[in-house]
């Protein structure tokens, strides 16, 4: 209120003096003298006054000479707080402060002090420090109380005891970390025995006594098994040879091995041979069997040979049960102690061996049933599938073909030099590089199992390259297969049934070419063959004898994974009644055709027929690795008119031959017979005669019977 006062007589000066200075202005109230200036016109500035929280706003309007008016007047807008809450603390207590922007301010809603909140820490007393009790305020205000004397050292106490080049000494810990050591006690030096100390030390001084080595009590160690495992004594180039026979070189003389392993054999089919009989008879305490079957239990279209894989061991058609049965047992029996092998892989041009390279086929994994059954009976099993495909797999089959048997050689291209024909590999069967690559193999595993690997010899090595040689002497064959598309026969060794032709060859006593030396192998009408040799003279040519055969034969050539069956009627229509005459059906190596003169032949074959001798007949007789073997003997000759049935069937390996004569059946069963050493590709199985004698041969029936599944 004051401040308006003052303004209004502020205001009330300032209009008398503008009334003062205006007079001569119009309508100011003043007076216009004659001859004054212009009149005065007011100019105003104008001031805007703002309301405060307080005091009222205006306009004021002032001209240069004084004269003002307000205006524009507006009432105090009265004080605007903004609230600011002080929070009570532990010693201040709390309140709330108003505060306008013009400065005005109070307090409100005052609240006491909280008072201290302490939260306490209790310092444990240590072996060296009081404990107590601090009590501290948020606010940071603390204090200290219930203080605690120190505890003291408390000593757990370890002796180390002195050894042969250390003291000893007590060490007294206490669990703050505080020690000390006490009862010290000298080192009591080193106490050799045998020139070592106890504390490992060795004498220097010390010489040890000479040992005496072990002295090993004899043993045998027998294999049974297949081709892979068992002896050969073939003509080929690169010889075959089974593991077996490569075992002793690696082991120690007081262990004889005896390899009675038989090419062909499966776990069932060689328990029907002498050599099974053998093994019974002879194993005993203390000796070693190694069972290496696999092979030919794969034999599916074999029943004579075939086990199957895929069933346990416990089923009596499984290749465990026969495994178990005939040769674990056996041997646990005898006392001996039996050890499994897998068999060895067929080598892979391909290079892969995952499936019947490496013994996996529809009837089973053999490599992993012999595993299985050596877990499942415990009994040792050296893995040779696994270590024969690291190694075929590795080196290639490049490299690899050097471990298996070559049948042929073949002249290099400077015409002398013998080189290995690499068509006419064997991919089962090893030569002598192989076989001990394979027996080097197996020692080394046999040394890791307890017994026998005593008798395995110390630092044994590999063997080299510089160990595969050919065989001594070998000569490459002069013989080329039959063209038998080009070959146009003379009228006695002519046929009309497709598919079977006529010659004869060997130790004719002549060309049998010529039909004065009496060969016919003709089919003198649809489906009747006529074969042998005749003449009216009494001249017999031909024979069958210790160094070499010469005969008609009327034949068919067959591929050589082909499995098949020939059966046929035969009757003698001339007899020579002659030694080294022969008569039936022959499987055979080789065959030539076009012979122009007497010759020298003295290759594989098997017969169903029979060989004569002076006053008797020998069943079955057949040549193998050039030496002659009779077979059964028959008493008596076949005269003419004689007649006769024969058979040969065979399938895989298996080459079975049969002839009946007289009321009597002669059978015979050859497995793994080498009918390939010459002729790589084919065979030849017909009907044959000589020397005299002439067979009318009917009821001829051939067949091919499906694909071998080989060796």
């Amino acid at each position: 209120m004051k401040r308006r006062f003052l303004f209004a007589i502020i205001v009330f000066i300032l209009a008398i003096f503008t009334l003062t200075a205006c007079d001569f202005i119009p309508g100011m109230g003043g007076t216009v003298q004659p001859n004054d200036d212009p009149p005065h016109v007011h100019k105003y500035e104008t001031v805007v006054i703002k309301p405060t929280c307080t005091e009222g706003g205006y306009t004021t309007n002032t001209c240069e000479c004084g004269s003002s008016y307000i205006e524009n007047e507006i009432a105090a807008r009265g004080h605007a707080y903004e609230s600011t809450v002080i929070a009570p603390t532990c010693t201040n207590s709390g309140y709330t402060i108003h505060t306008c922007s013009c400065g005005d301010s109070y307090k409100a809603d005052e609240t006491a002090a909280k008072g201290h909140s302490y939260q306490s820490v209790v310092i444990a007393p240590t072996c060296t420090e009081d404990g107590y009790t601090t009590h501290t305020c948020h606010c940071g205000d603390s204090y200290i109380d219930s203080e605690t004397e120190a505890k003291g050292h408390s000593y757990e106490s370890v002796a180390t005891v002195p050894t042969c080049t250390e003291g000893g000494y007590t060490t007294h810990t206490c669990h703050c970390g505080d020690s000390y050591i006490d009862s010290e006690t000298a080192a009591k030096g080193h106490s050799y025995t045998e020139g070592k100390c106890f504390c490992g030390a060795e004498d220097p001084n010390y010489e040890p006594p000479k040992e005496e080595p072990e002295v090993l009590v004899n043993t045998t160690v027998y294999l049974v098994g297949d081709s892979t495992v068992c002896a050969f004594d073939d003509s080929y180039y690169y010889p075959r040879y089974g593991y077996g026979t490569q075992l002793a070189g690696y082991l120690a003389p007081e262990a004889t091995v005896v390899n009675l392993a038989i090419s062909g054999r499966s776990s069932k089919s060689f328990i029907t041979e002498d050599n099974y009989q053998t093994l019974k008879n002879s194993l005993k305490a203390g000796d070693y069997l190694i069972i290496g079957f696999g092979h030919n239990d794969e034999k599916s279209d074999d029943s004579a040979r075939f086990t199957d894989a895929s069933k346990p061991y416990t089923d009596d058609t499984s290749f465990g049960y026969y495994l178990y049965n005939y040769y674990i047992k056996l041997a646990l029996d005898a006392g001996a102690t039996p050890i499994l092998c897998t068999p060895i892989v067929r080598a892979a041009t391909d290079d892969g061996y995952n499936d019947s390279e490496a013994h996996i086929t529809a009837t089973g994994d053999y490599a992993q049933a012999i595993r299985d059954l050596g877990a499942q009976v415990g009994v040792a099993v050296v893995d040779l599938t696994a270590i024969t495909k690291a190694e075929y797999s590795a080196k290639g089959f490049e490299v690899i073909k050097n471990y298996h048997a070559v049948i042929s050689g073949k002249y290099d291209t400077d015409g002398t030099t013998v080189v290995p024909n690499w068509v006419s590999i064997d991919k089962t069967h090893l030569n002598v590089y192989g076989a001990k690559f394979v027996a080097y193999h197996l020692a080394t595993e046999l040394a890791g199992i307890s017994g026998i690997g005593k008798y395995v010899k110390a630092d044994i090595t590999a063997p080299t390259i510089a160990d595969l040689t050919p065989l001594a002497g070998y000569q490459v064959p002069d013989y080329e297969a039959p063209d038998l598309e080009g070959y146009e026969p003379v009228d006695h060794f002519t046929t009309t049934t497709d598919g079977w032709y006529g010659t004869a060859f060997g130790n004719t006593g002549g060309s049998p070419q010529s039909s004065s030396n009496g060969y016919i192998a003709s089919e003198v009408s649809e489906g009747v063959f006529h074969v042998g040799q005749h003449l009216d003279s009494g001249s017999n040519k031909g024979k069958f004898e210790g160094a070499s055969d010469g005969f008609a034969f009327l034949f068919r050539q067959v591929e050589a994974d082909k499995n098949f069956t020939l059966t046929v009627s035969g009757k003698i229509i001339h007899s020579g009644s002659t030694n080294q005459a022969g008569f039936g059906l022959m499987l055979r190596d080789d065959c030539i055709i076009n012979q122009s003169a007497t010759g020298t032949i003295n290759t594989n074959y098997v017969t169903a027929g029979f060989l004569c001798n002076k006053d008797s007949m020998n069943a079955n007789f057949y040549r193998e690795n050039t030496s002659l073997k009779k077979g059964s003997v028959v008493n008596g000759l076949a005269p003419i008119g004689d007649s006769f049935t024969a058979s040969i069937e065979r399938v895989g390996q298996s080459v079975t031959v049969s002839i009946t004569y007289g009321g009597k059946t002669y059978t015979e069963t050859y497995v793994d017979f080498d009918f390939f050493a010459v002729d790589n590709g084919y065979m030849y199985v017909g009907m044959f005669a000589n020397r005299g004698t002439v067979v009318e041969f009917t009821d001829v029936q051939f067949e091919i019977t499906g694909i071998s599944q080989g060796a």
